[in-house]
């Protein structure tokens, strides 16, 4: 398992495309330059998503983001296992100070990410996140 606060060198491909899909997609709201990292195909799995194609990504969350334009992700934990790559993560910029835990597990096709899945714990603010990461 590599940690994603380790230098870029030391970690793979996938899991540095992974990490440019935070930053551009989630964390700058780039979401146009962000979606060129998904493939035509991509599906996401996550309750509620339209998330069919690149352009379905974008629909979903650029209008969740209006309501939080704070949303920061920060991947702490990345492992890869084949065409998966999972990202255990800390959520922050919700309303009202919320904060999330996240595990991310992402699908590739080549170089693009394909499918999406995730599962989340909210964290009280009295918790340490660093106790649940």
């Amino acid at each position: 398992m590599t940690t994603a606060k380790q230098e870029s060198g030391t970690i793979s491909r996938r899991k540095r495309i992974l990490l440019e899909f935070y930053r551009l997609f989630y964390n700058e709201k780039s979401f146009e330059e962000g979606a060129r990292l998904l493939s035509a195909g991509f599906v996401n799995h996550h309750p509620g998503a339209d998330g069919i194609g690149p352009a379905g990504m974008v629909r979903d969350f650029s209008a969740a983001a209006r309501h939080m334009p704070g949303f920061h992700i920060e991947a702490r934990r990345l492992c890869e296992e084949g065409d998966y790559v999972w990202a255990h993560s800390i959520i922050t910029g919700l309303p009202n100070g919320a904060r999330v835990a996240t595990v991310d597990i992402w699908r590739f096709e080549g170089d693009c990410i394909a499918e999406h899945w995730d599962v989340g714990q909210r964290l009280d603010p009295s918790v340490d996140a660093s106790a649940v990461l």
